[in-house]
C-alpha cells in the first residue's frame, strides 16, 4: 500500500488502513510504503500491516535528531553541550555504548561526518529494537506462508488432531510437523483461522490429496503412509472407495475441526 505518507496525517491513514486492510490476503505479507515514525509503526501494526519503510532514521539523524524510548532527542540543542550521558540511557547500541551527548553535540556543531554515522547507527538500532520489541509483546508476527499451512493442517488432519490449540501444541513437541513448518509455530488462532479463511479450498485440496494417496495404494485399511512411515489416519481408507465417501469423509474431519475448535473457544476463550 502506498500513498500515505506524503502529509495525510495519522488520522487519514489510519482510516484507509480500516478500509483497505481486511480486502489484503490475511496471510501474505502486508507492506505500507513511506511510513516510518515509531507512532505511525505502532498504528500500522495494530491495525495489520507487516512491513513498511522510510528515510526518516537516517534522515533524521543527519540533522542530529536521534529517538529513544521517551521520545527524541536533538543533540544539537545546547542542553547537550556538556551532558555526559549516552544518547539514550536504555539503548545498547554501538553509538549509545561509546559516546556521550556532549561529543554528538560537538560533532554536529563542527560540522564532522562522524557525527551523522553515529546517530544513524543509533535510530537504525532503536528501529530495529522497536520492531523486536513489537513482534515479542504479540502486536505484530511473521506472516506464514500458506504452503507451509496447507501441509501442517492437512498432515495433522489426517493424524487426527483436528484441535487448532493441540496443532499449534504439536508444532512444538512432534518431529514430522516441526519438519513441515520448517520449525516456524502459528498459534491456535491462526491455524484456526486459516481454516476458516480457506475452507473451500482445503476441502477441495484434501480430497484430492487422499484421492492420489489412494490410487498410490498409500491409503488402505485405514492407515495413510505420509512421512516413509504409517500413519493412523480417521479416514478409515481403502482402495475401492469412491470420490463421494472421501469427500463425506473430509467433509465430516473439517466440520469436527470446527466444532472442537468452537467447543475450545467457549472453554477457553
Amino acid at each position: 500500500m502506498g500513498g500515505l505518507s506524503v502529509g495525510e496525517g495519522a488520522d487519514v491513514m489510519r482510516d484507509v488502513l480500516g478500509y483497505t486492510v481486511p480486502y489484503l490476503p490475511q496471510h501474505r505479507p502486508r507492506y505500507l510504503m513511506g511510513v516510518g515514525l515509531p507512532e505511525d509503526i505502532l498504528t500500522a501494526v495494530e491495525m495489520g500491516m507487516d512491513m513498511m519503510d522510510c528515510v526518516i532514521p537516517t534522515k533524521h539523524a543527519r540533522t542530529g535528531v536521534l529517538f529513544t524510548r521517551v521520545g527524541r532527542l536533538r543533540v544539537m540543542n545546547a542542553d547537550y553541550r556538556k551532558d555526559g550521558f549516552p544518547p539514550d540511557t536504555h539503548c545498547d547500541c554501538y553509538t549509545c555504548t561509546n559516546y556521550t551527548r556532549a561529543y554528538l553535540h560537538h560533532l554536529f556543531h563542527a560540522e564532522e561526518i562522524l557525527g551523522h554515522t553515529l546517530a544513524s547507527i543509533h535510530n537504525i538500532h532503536f528501529y530495529m529494537t522497536l520492531m523486536a520489541d513489537i513482534r515479542e509483546d504479540g502486536r505484530g508476527g511473521a506472516a506464514y506462508h500458506p504452503r507451509m499451512m496447507v501441509k501442517v493442517i492437512l498432515y495433522a488432519y489426517c493424524c487426527g488432531i483436528t484441535s487448532s490449540r493441540r496443532i499449534a501444541g504439536a508444532l512444538d513437541d512432534t518431529i514430522a510437523l516441526r519438519f513441515l513448518s520448517a520449525n516456524r509455530q502459528p498459534d491456535f488462532r491462526t491455524v484456526s483461522d486459516f481454516r476458516k479463511d480457506h475452507l473451500a479450498t482445503l476441502e477441495a485440496l484434501f480430497i484430492d490429496v487422499l484421492r492420489l494417496c489412494q490410487a498410490a495404494g498409500l491409503a488402505k485399511m485405514g492407515r495413510v503412509a505420509l512421512d516413509g512411515r504409517k500413519v493412523a489416519g480417521n479416514a478409515a481408507l481403502d482402495q475401492n472407495r469412491k470420490k463421494d465417501a472421501i469427500a463425506k469423509e473430509v467433509a465430516r474431519i473439517l466440520a469436527e475441526a470446527e466444532r472442537v475448535d468452537a467447543e475450545e473457544d467457549q472453554k477457553y476463550g
